[in-house]
This record gives structure tokens, C-alpha cells and sequence, in this order.
């Protein structure tokens, strides 16, 4: 689809880091104290929160968020827990990839930064991971990469939630085969830039 190709070349250009179709993060939006399982709302930092995971692309559009865990939830348990990572299991997005930080898992469809780059490849491939990702301020703000509360008129609570697909596209089914064997995030460097198709 042509909406993907374009979203993989666009975030090439900023760090030469291919095949990436999103940057994912979580944010803590504070909420006022439940009246019921008041402590699992509780976070890291000591305040009552949603833990809120959102999907940009390269333009800076939503392309997916998950509302439904409270502020106690790690990042990770949110990204194994939420719809779009059962897409990526799937296989619907082939060898695209999510770019997150290390409160995500290494895994094939999301890259994380190595905690200590022990050779030059590695360190290459944290300043284009890091580049990639910010840019500039990544764009999810307030929701995404900063604990700042939302302006009064958004509403939060603490009910329900739930996990929505915002972008208009959903890319093609992969129909390629799977990959096999020992993966490096190094080796996501390795891989060729999209080409548009004629």
C-alpha cells in the first residue's frame, strides 16, 4: 500500500533506519483516585494514572492507542496485552517495525535501544534509533513520552478503556515467509531501503 512505503521512506530519510512504520511509547495521564482498586492506578512516580500507549507515524498521526491499564501496568504487559500486538504476531505487518524505548521487549517487529553497546554496530544502531525516534520532540505529546496531565476540557477516567485503531490504512497481510533463526536489532539496520512500486 502506498501509504506504508511512504511511511517506511519518510522515517529512511531521518537515521537510515528502514522498514519502520511507527514510533510506540506509553504516558502516565494522571486521573483523580478511584474509589475502587484505588492502588493498582498508583504509578512509578506516586500519582493515580492511566498508563496510555500510543502509535505515531512519521506525520505525526495516531495511528493506534491503548486506554484500558492502570498506572501500575509496565509498558511491556500493555504492548503484549493490547490488539495491536496480536496484529503484528499475526503477521499482518510482514517486516515492518515499531520503534520503542527500553521499557519495551526486543522483539522482532520492536526495536529497543541495547542498555550497553558493546561493538560500533551497536552503537550505530542506538544514534539511528535515537534519531529516528526524536527527531524533534516526538510528536504523541501530551500523550506519549511525557508524564504532563492533559488540559482540563480532555476527560480522563479510570473506566473501561480500550484499544482503537485511529489511521484510516490498514497495511497489507504479509504474505512473504517468516523469518528464521538468531535476530540482532542490529540486523534492522542491514535491510534495504522500501521502493515504491511502479
Amino acid at each position: 500500500m502506498p501509504e506504508v512505503i511512504a511511511t517506511k521512506q519518510k522515517f529512511y530519510r531521518v537515521s537510515n533506519f528502514p522498514n519502520v512504520i511507527g514510533l510506540i511509547d506509553g504516558s502516565h495521564i494522571p486521573i483523580a483516585a478511584p474509589s475502587l482498586n484505588e492502588d493498582i492506578y498508583v504509578n512509578r512516580k506516586n500519582f493515580h494514572s492511566l498508563n496510555i500507549q500510543a502509535v505515531c507515524d512519521a506525520n505525526q498521526i495516531f495511528l493506534d492507542f491503548c486506554n484500558r491499564y492502570p498506572g501500575s501496568t509496565h509498558d511491556s504487559f500493555v504492548w503484549h496485552n493490547c490488539t495491536l500486538y496480536r496484529r503484528f504476531q499475526a503477521g499482518e505487518f510482514g517486516g515492518a517495525h515499531l520503534l520503542g524505548d527500553s521499557g519495551y521487549p526486543l522483539e522482532e517487529n520492536l526495536m529497543t535501544p541495547f542498555m550497553q553497546p558493546g561493538n560500533h554496530s551497536e552503537v550505530n544502531y542506538n544514534n539511528s534509533h535515537k534519531r529516528t525516534r526524536h527527531p524533534e520532540r516526538p510528536p504523541l505529546l501530551p500523550l506519549v513520552g511525557s508524564d504532563n496531565p492533559l488540559p482540563p476540557e480532555v476527560p480522563t477516567s479510570a473506566g473501561g478503556g480500550q484499544t482503537v485503531g485511529l489511521h484510516p490504512w490498514s497495511p497489507p497481510r504479509y504474505q512473504g515467509p517468516a523469518r528464521k533463526g538468531s535476530f540482532s536489532p542490529a540486523d534492522a539496520l542491514k535491510e534495504p531501503l522500501p521502493r515504491e512500486q511502479a
